[in-house]
């Protein structure tokens, strides 16, 4: 199970499409800060398997993931890469990430090296390597610059124990004067606060370990902490720089109870080994396979075979399990169940095995129990065993394996039928079962204990009960009417009063219950948007409490300007033009003080010849809009063109037919810009 590290806040990710035991891929990352896991849904994932690797490249944010494909996963998403050049499928590779030389290194099962640089696969040929295997670990250890493997499993199933570094050119064998036993399926990380490899568990010569050991880049020590996980191999181990510590996760413990995979989180800080779990508050709880299990002895004095039980993290804290005890002629074979003060995380499982040992011929119960932080201080589950022997007839059995919880169809409850009723007798066709109340009748709103029981008259015990219960949920609860969102203006500066009809409660209840709504109606809601929450309760009811929302929004629009300017019209006095003075218009808001206004063109300034829009503003955030604008016009106009020394008119005697010349002296043109004028004049002097 490849467990690899990120570096921000959410560090550890791990996948169980590796060495894992579902055929569906999960991603999950732990959270540093609380040392929690939290499930991620990517859109896409590699395919379910087993046995495949895993690293996380630091220096472009991705988890590596090869199991005969490639796979990146950058904290949301999975992409795969197609390459032309690829390692071969492999069980279990050797597969870390080399810090210093930005590359992902792998050791195939056939003892071939190849490096992943973000794009491509290339196998690099070294002088020496170590020989095939699978199930081997590998760890980069940053502080010497090497990339440190350990064990696996060669040809023939044979355990190896060597140990071996690869400085990214070739590989060595070292020579410890001490190491851990020859092994397979260990876990090791590199804790790079002590500069040390840490090694936990593994399988040595059939035998499930849980020994732990360091790497200081010459020799193993074997460190010996007073509490130590459960023995397993196939686990996963990485180190969190922001914890200090190495994490482990996981693994597989058959042996010797048949227990199975596990899902525990440990830590190692260098000196001893704990849950690192915290427990929040909460309400915790567990939950249980079954809630209640048979045994069926050979005869009195006889053990019966161990039979399993898994236990489930409930509620909405991990539960505090201080010990696990029975009741009866029953007892406690194994368990891998944390006992306090570490606790059983929340979704995580675990496993008792007990056995029956009858002392008397007859149908015996018993209970196992679980004293616990639960509400109650205790949970149980419900033990039947009988015998059935020469001279004993007392396997008579009624077991009910688990309790109904159904929705009200109506007022009066829910009609249920039930399956989880199983008897056990040596004869074919023992008694008939009955229960009180009977089966697929009428059960009210609440929970009902039912007593079911049969009788065989030749059993020793003739007459045998079994007890669940049915709780049918009231959930009928609910409002309807719910206001839609309403939008007003403001008032004044501390927004409006707002009415609004409350939604009603809906239940089967003769009285519903009554709705009570925050901020009231009538209320007087600030400018802004104000979410208003209605919420009815009825104890019965499941939920108890429903609520509805909608917002009433308060806009600020009265923000607006006043006396604007009309429009202008004034006399160019120089060649730019003229200037004009003009009073801004005010601005207008329900602000104890209004804010300020702006002109684009300020009162006074030179405006050109011809028409100019002046454009003021004011604006004031709370409003909306938040800004407001005001235009008038100033036209300059040029007017003042003129002739001045124009000739009186002149009367002359004609020199002959065609009459005379006349000379004169032509007007001046007259501007304000200082320039000549053209005089032109249709009748040229002299002609």
């Amino acid at each position: 199970m490849p467990f690899v590290q990120r570096l921000r806040n959410i560090t550890l990710v791990i996948a169980a499409v590796s060495i894992g035991f579902t055929s569906s891929p999960t991603a999950a990352h732990a959270d540093t800060t609380l040392a929690n896991w939290g499930q991620q849904s990517p859109a896409q994932a590699p395919a379910g398997r087993a046995y495949a690797a895993m690293a996380y490249d630091s220096l472009r944010g991705r988890t590596v993931f090869f199991g005969g494909d490639t796979w990146e996963w950058d904290g949301s998403h999975w992409s795969t890469f197609l390459t032309t050049v690829s390692p071969p499928s492999s069980i279990g590779p050797g597969m870390v990430y080399d810090s210093d030389r930005h590359v992902i290194v792998l050791l195939d099962n056939g003892g071939n090296t190849w490096e992943w640089n973000g794009s491509n696969w290339i196998q690099r040929a070294t002088a020496a390597s170590p020989p095939a295997r699978l199930w081997t670990s590998m760890v980069y250890d940053s502080f010497r610059q090497r990339t440190v493997l350990f064990g696996g499993s060669a040809s023939g199933g044979v355990d190896l124990g060597d140990t071996w570094t690869y400085d990214g050119t070739n590989w060595t064998k070292m020579a410890p004067t001490s190491a851990p036993s020859a092994r397979f399926g260990m876990a090791i990380s590199f804790d790079s606060a002590r500069d040390v490899v840490v090694l936990f568990g593994g399988r040595a010569a059939g035998q499930r370990m849980n020994d732990t050991w360091e790497w200081d880049g010459a020799n193993w020590t074997q460190r010996t902490p007073t509490a130590l996980p459960f023995a397993r191999f196939w686990h996963s181990m990485v180190y969190d720089t922001q914890l200090g510590m190495s994490v482990m996760w996981g693994g597989d413990h058959i042996e010797p109870f048949a227990l199975g995979p596990i899902n525990d989180t440990w830590l190692w800080d260098g000196t001893k080994f704990g849950s690192g779990i915290v427990t929040p508050a909460g309400n915790p709880s567990l939950s249980f396979q079954v809630n209640m299990m048979y045994f069926r002895s050979s005869g009195i004095g006889t053990t019966t075979s161990p039979a399993r039980l898994r236990i489930f993290g409930a509620g909405t804290g991990p539960p505090l399990i201080s010990s696990i005890t029975t009741t009866g002629d029953f007892a406690v074979a194994a368990t891998d169940c944390p006992i306090a003060p570490n606790p059983l995380a929340v979704g995580a499982f675990c496993n008792v095995q007990f056995t029956f040992t009858p002392t008397v011929c007859g149908t015996v119960t018993g209970s196992l129990v679980f004293a616990d932080s639960a509400a109650g201080g205790s949970e149980s589950v419900a033990l039947e065993g009988g015998v059935l022997s020469a001279g004993c007839d007392g396997d008579l059995g009624l077991i009910a394996s688990k309790d109904v919880t159904v929705n009200a169809t109506s007022p009066a409850g829910a009609t249920i039928s039930y399956n989880g009723l199983t008897n056990f007798d040596e004869d074919s066709t023992p008694g008939p079962i009955t229960c009180s109340p009977a089966l697929n009748s009428t059960f009210p709103i609440g929970t009902t204990t039912v007593t079911c029981q049969i009788t065989d008259s030749d059993d020793v015990t003739s007459t045998v009960s079994a007890t669940f219960r049915v709780t049918v949920n009231d959930t009928d609860l609910a409002l309807t009417g719910a206001p839609s969102d309403i939008t007003v203006g403001a008032a004044g500066p501390s927004g409006t009063a707002v009415t609004y009809t409350a939604p009603s409660a809906v239940d089967e209840d003769a009285g519903t219950p009554a709705v009570s709504c925050t901020p009231a109606s009538g209320s007087i809601f600030p400018i802004g948007t104000t979410t208003v929450t209605c919420g009815a309760s009825d104890g019965d009811d499941t939920p108890s409490t429903v609520t509805a929302t909608f917002r009433v929004i308060v806009g600020d629009s009265d923000l607006a300007l006043s006396s604007i300017p009309a429009n202008v019209t004034v006399q160019a006095t120089t060649a730019g033009g003229a200037a004009v003075g003009f009073f801004p218009p005010t601005a207008v808001d329900e602000d104890a003080t209004a804010p300020s206004v702006t002109c684009d063109h300020g009162s006074g300034s030179l405006f050109p010849v011809g028409t100019t829009t002046v454009t003021c503003q004011t604006t004031d955030g709370d409003d909306t809009p938040s800004t407001v604008t005001a235009t008038f016009q100033v036209t300059v106009i040029d007017t003042d063109l003129g002739l001045s020394g124009v000739p009186a008119d002149i009367t002359v005697d004609a020199a002959g037919p065609s009459g005379a010349a006349v000379t004169f002296v032509a007007p001046t043109g007259v501007d304000e810009d200082g320039s000549a004028v053209a005089v032109s004049c249709d009748h040229a002097s002299g002609a």
